[in-house]
């Protein structure tokens, strides 16, 4: 889950989610995003969840928020897709 409430307050977004929430982004999540779904798709690998930028996440029950990436060069990113909304 990301939305903007990670960004601002990430651990007290999570805390109110808490039992309904494992992870969440703050930040721009188009570069962790992929590299964390990446990480939990190779099965022969221990997921490291602090390699991943701006991942909100628990360690033994403690709330973790991995430092956030902020994107310079929006435009590398390129423009989102916006093929389900209609206008």
């Amino acid at each position: 889950m990301g939305e903007r409430i990670f960004s601002s307050d990430p651990l007290r977004a999570f805390e109110n989610l808490d039992g309904n929430l494992d992870f969440a982004f703050a930040g721009e999540a188009e570069t962790g995003f992929p590299k964390f779904i990446d990480m939990l798709d190779d099965s022969a690998i221990e997921p490291d969840y602090f390699s991943i930028a701006g991942l909100i996440w628990k360690k033994d029950q403690e709330l973790v928020a991995n430092p956030v990436y902020m994107e310079e060069d929006l435009d590398r990113l390129g423009l989102p897709g916006l093929g389900s909304y209609s206008t």
